[in-house]
């Protein structure tokens, strides 16, 4: 009898174990799934928005150039914003046309993002894609981050 009760509870916890051991196997999957469905959409958006539609593109963008050139970190002094160019801007709807290069009012962001990615914009040209797709690979290493925080905080 013995015997019969060792092999059945060696079962069960076998069948536990099984189920156990393919949740975080699940977990993982799910992951991955929404890393890829992020990075899709996020390199299409990236791809096929136009230049400067993104909110607040052009500072963010001229941040990474002041860093990229040189400059070093952007300061914006009295007189450097220009509500006319502005207004025009908004008002047109940031066209390719117009030059956004005296916008600047990011001065007031933490450099680490665009210290990482001065090196994308210098590589690329200053194109715009090429920068856009590094912040979706950020998103996507975050997305990561988070999940491994919150498997540390609750282990399955």
């Amino acid at each position: 009898m013995t015997e019969i009760n060792t092999v059945v509870r060696r079962s069960e916890m076998n069948a536990v174990g099984d189920q156990s051991s393919r949740t975080p196997g699940l977990v993982r999957v799910g992951l991955w799934v929404l890393v890829a469905v992020y990075l899709v959409i996020g390199a299409l958006y990236a791809v096929f928005t136009p230049v400067w539609q993104v909110p607040d593109e052009p500072a963010h963008y001229n941040y990474i150039r002041s860093l990229a050139e040189g400059r070093g970190l952007p300061v914006l002094e009295p007189g450097d914003y220009d509500q006319e160019l502005m207004t025009e801007l908004t008002s047109r709807r940031f066209p390719p046309d117009l030059s956004v290069d005296s916008v600047e009012y990011g001065d007031h962001h933490p450099p680490l993002y665009y210290l990482l990615a001065t090196p994308v914009y210098i590589l690329s040209g200053g194109r715009v894609v090429p920068l856009r797709l590094f912040s979706v690979v950020l998103g996507a290493v975050l997305l990561l981050v988070a999940f491994r925080v919150v498997r540390t905080i609750f282990p399955l």
